[in-house]
């Protein structure tokens, strides 16, 4: 009687694990110094307080608190 599939390869998980172990990550490219990205018309002082976005998070964080704690007026256990 043959053995089954998974007993006949039961060593092949610990040498593609060991082998995973030993491959190091390879870098992309060498870092660059950082440079500040400049867009045509716009200065940076009209960015630098964003309370706009800062607004229309709160009100996107605040609608989902809303209607996850809303009361459904009805229970799941009929």
């Amino acid at each position: 009687m043959r053995r089954p599939v998974w007993r006949r390869l039961r060593w092949l998980g610990p040498l593609v694990l060991f082998c995973a172990v030993l491959v190091t990550p390879a870098r992309a490219q060498e870092e660059q110094p950082e440079v500040q990205f400049q867009e045509p018309g716009i200065t940076y002082k009209a960015v630098e307080k964003p309370y706009i976005q800062w607004v229309a998070g709160l009100a996107i964080v605040l609608a989902v608190f809303v209607v996850a704690f809303k009361n459904p007026h009805r229970t799941h256990l009929d």
